[in-house]
């Protein structure tokens, strides 16, 4: 199977292979895990940050004695976390703006060798045997390595079909975790519910 692209990807697809990406590791031990985009996990950072920030301030300005050093010290901590975790989202939202824009040929071969990705400026392999696991997301499909620093290989999940298709003839059903079954049947769920709450109204 070869998948031959060149176009302006997705920036959805990048956001959730970025936070694949950095989670590999826990998503290959649970790979039916739901995975968000790396700037909304991102964003609850700056949430968490911003209430711990105005927490300890409070203390800081109402407490007394120990009660406002730990205010003091606890704001500064996390004042100190909110600017870091804003700045992660903008370097992050910068490097999806980025990639996204990027119009090159590009190749996924997926058969009973491997995965092998290629582009411009050089390529990307698995082998077969070295697959841990292939995960389809919301916006993505991934093929993670067994080796935790060994590189991902992705592509978007328009491709979902295509790679389903093949999955028994090239081997590779039994490594397939594919998410968006579950968000199909839970958004089924949903319809039907409404749909019935509209027919008893």
């Amino acid at each position: 199977m070869v998948l031959e692209y060149s176009k302006v990807r997705d920036k959805q697809y990048f956001d959730e292979f970025l936070n694949v990406s950095l989670f590999a590791k826990r998503i290959k031990k649970n790979p039916g895990e739901k995975i968000r985009g790396i700037i909304s996990v991102l964003h609850t950072y700056v949430y968490i940050s911003l209430i711990l920030s105005a927490l300890f301030i409070a203390l800081f300005f109402l407490g007394n004695g120990p009660v406002r050093v730990i205010g003091s010290v606890g704001a500064v901590a996390a004042l100190v976390g909110l600017v870091f975790s804003l700045a992660l989202v903008m370097s992050f939202s910068l490097r999806i703006k980025e990639f996204s824009n990027v119009i090159e040929p590009q190749t996924l071969t997926i058969d009973e060798k491997g995965v092998r990705y290629e582009y411009a400026s050089g390529s990307v392999e698995i082998k077969k045997k070295e697959l841990a696991c292939i995960v389809i997301n919301k916006h993505s499909v991934c093929f993670l390595p067994k080796k935790d620093d060994a590189p991902i290989i992705g592509t978007g999940i328009e491709y979902r079909n295509k790679i389903l298709a093949g999955k028994d003839k090239l081997g590779y059903a039994s490594i397939i975790t594919d998410n968006t079954v579950v968000s199909d049947r839970k958004d089924n769920k949903v319809k039907q519910v409404k749909k019935e709450k509209k027919n008893a109204a």
